[in-house]
C-alpha cells in the first residue's frame, strides 16, 4: 500500500480533526468531496430545469437544440445538462460504493 507523507498528514488533520484514524478521516474527506460534487450537479440540473422549463428527457424529447436552431448556447446547456445528470449517478454510485466498503471494511 501507498504511504502518505507528513505534509499530507498535516492537512487531513486540518481538515478533519480529533482522534481518529488517518482512513476515517480519509474516508470523510472523501464523502464531503463526493457530496460537494453532487451538490454541484444537483445545482446545475436544477437551473437548467428552471430555465427551460422541463427536465432533461423532455428536453431531449423535443429536440429543443433543433427548436431554438442550435444556438450555442443552447447546445452548451444541453452538454452541460447531459454532464450533470451523469455526474449525479455517478456520485451516488461512489457514496454508496464508498459506504458499503467502510462497513465492509
Amino acid at each position: 500500500m501507498a504511504e502518505i507523507s507528513y505534509k499530507i498528514v498535516k492537512h487531513i488533520d486540518f481538515l478533519e480533526h480529533g482522534e481518529r484514524s488517518l482512513d476515517s478521516k480519509l474516508e470523510d474527506i472523501l464523502n464531503n468531496e463526493y457530496r460537494r460534487k453532487l451538490s454541484r450537479y444537483q445545482y446545475t440540473d436544477r437551473m437548467l430545469r428552471k430555465k427551460y422549463h422541463m427536465d432533461f428527457e423532455t428536453f431531449e424529447q423535443q429536440q429543443m437544440v433543433e427548436k431554438l436552431n442550435y444556438c450555442l448556447e443552447v447546445e452548451t446547456d444541453a452538454e452541460d445538462w447531459e454532464m450533470a445528470l451523469d455526474g449525479i449517478n455517478t456520485m451516488k454510485r461512489k457514496l454508496s460504493e464508498l459506504k458499503e466498503e467502510i462497513h465492509v471494511g
